[in-house]
């Protein structure tokens, strides 16, 4: 009782004093963009010097180590160091670390352990971070002599790359990683709730799009996402994903992982992904429901975790597919190699670049037409696509991959085919080297 009294008492107060540092920030902001116009300073470097504002998480790059994503970007020799920034859920102190003599990765947590959090004034306390944030980089861009700042969204990280820019006196890029409009937005009214209302969010995310140098996307998909949010149409590129380098491994050098699963002589259905709101995995379960009453030994497999696992376990289980649907949890690279080539059908309700190592495991396979899966798939030429939330026919094109399999052989030749060419490091480092040289 006395500590649900306390919350009742601190909760309006933790209010008043995150809106007074949001307000704060806020006409730090308009100061800069007024009083002191954007203007775009580009040193001639002979080797770029980035600092990238991203989304991982440190137990995952700590995790993969070396073979994480952001140790490969370096534009095949064009970037000569990198400092990237993590703006950490799940981190509860500051770490900064170098990986060898080119890469240094900083952790900063959004809320950080101390006095604030332990009293309750959790909004407050991620206030605070934002500003501890900001004042690390510049201490940082300053330290690497940093030429540009990138951050992988208009939100929260382009807003601290702007204003890190605005006060460094350089340029910063944004890169897209997603179509907000028709993902995050779908499921929630804002994509970053601090922003409070979208009208402050769109004037947010246009001024960024509108003032960086230049964005690249991370397809034609994303791309047409900036242009229609303020980014001017001649510094828009659309790039691609880059997959793991241990996707590329041939499909004839995998080991078949049904046995290790219990599952052996069963057909495999896969799902690799977040299971979020934003993933629309609840599909999942009512899609191999669907698929079970006419195919009796198929199995499904979900590789990842999130916030929905009860409630997709809960799903199963009311269902009566329990014993039909396998939870993995989290899954290194490694061994997702070998678990995309173990499936007779791999699935998607909504992907990322997790179609990409799934084409390249030589599996069919079978997704919602929405986000990026109609550009990678084409018209069911690479795999086949269902109208988006239709769970019945995603389950009609799973069912008829696994009974066809002359066209579940051609589907994953012709898909293995397509990302090997378009999407290699080498492909992908070109395009995006091509942008960075022409304004830096």
């Amino acid at each position: 009782m006395k500590r649900d009294l306390l919350k009742k008492i601190m909760f309006p107060i933790d209010a008043v004093l995150f809106l007074v540092i949001y307000c704060a920030l806020a006409v730090f902001t308009t100061a800069l963009y007024f009083i002191r116009p954007f203007r775009v300073r580009c040193f001639r470097h002979p080797a770029g010097r980035m600092l990238e504002f991203a989304h991982y998480g440190i137990e995952d790059i700590e995790r993969q180590g070396l073979s994480h994503t952001l140790f490969r970007y370096d534009l095949g020799g064009y970037l000569k160091n990198t400092v990237t920034v993590i703006f950490s859920v799940t981190a509860w102190r500051v770490t900064d670390k170098r990986y060898g003599p080119s890469h240094r990765i900083v952790a900063m947590p959004q809320q950080p352990e101390g006095i604030l959090k332990r009293m309750g004034f959790n909004k407050t306390n991620f206030a605070l971070s934002v500003i501890r944030l900001l004042s690390k980089c510049i201490e940082v861009a300053r330290e690497e002599k940093v030429t540009f700042f990138r951050a992988q969204d208009p939100h929260m990280l382009g807003l601290a790359a702007f204003l890190c820019s605005a006060y460094a006196g350089i340029p910063y890029t944004i890169h897209v990683l997603q179509n907000y409009d028709i993902s995050t937005r779908r499921v929630q009214r804002i994509v970053f709730p601090p922003f409070i209302f979208k009208r402050v969010e769109d004037a947010i995310e246009r001024m960024i799009l509108k003032k960086a140098l230049f964005v690249t996307a991370g397809c034609a998909n994303y791309r047409f996402y900036a242009l229609s949010h303020g980014a001017r149409p001649e510094d828009v590129y659309a790039s691609r994903m880059p997959p793991g380098e241990a996707h590329l491994k041939e499909p004839g050098a995998r080991r078949d992982l049904k046995a290790e699963l219990g599952i052996f002589g069963k057909r495999a259905v896969l799902y690799v992904g977040r299971l979020e709101k934003v993933k629309f995995v609840e599909d999942l379960i009512l899609c191999f429901g669907e698929l079970a009453s006419s195919v009796r030994d198929a199995k499904l497999v979900i590789a990842g975790a999130g916030s929905l696992e009860k409630r997709l376990r809960s799903m199963a289980r009311e269902m009566g597919l329990d014993k039909d649907v396998i939870f993995l949890g989290k899954t290194s690279q490694e061994k997702l190699v070998d678990l995309y080539y173990s499936a007779d059908v791999i699935l998607f309700t909504h992907a990322g670049v997790t179609i990409i190592e799934a084409l390249l495991s030589g599996r069919p396979v079978a997704s919602y037409d929405h986000d990026w899966a109609g550009e990678v798939l084409g018209c069911n030429e690479r795999g086949l696509l269902a109208p988006f939330r239709d769970y019945k026919g995603l389950a009609s094109c799973v069912a008829r991959l696994l009974a066809d399999k002359t066209l579940s052989s051609r589907l994953g030749e012709t898909g293995r085919a397509f990302a090997a060419e378009h999407f290699t490091r080498k492909v992908i480092n070109g395009i995006e080297r091509a942008a960075f040289e022409r304004y830096l």
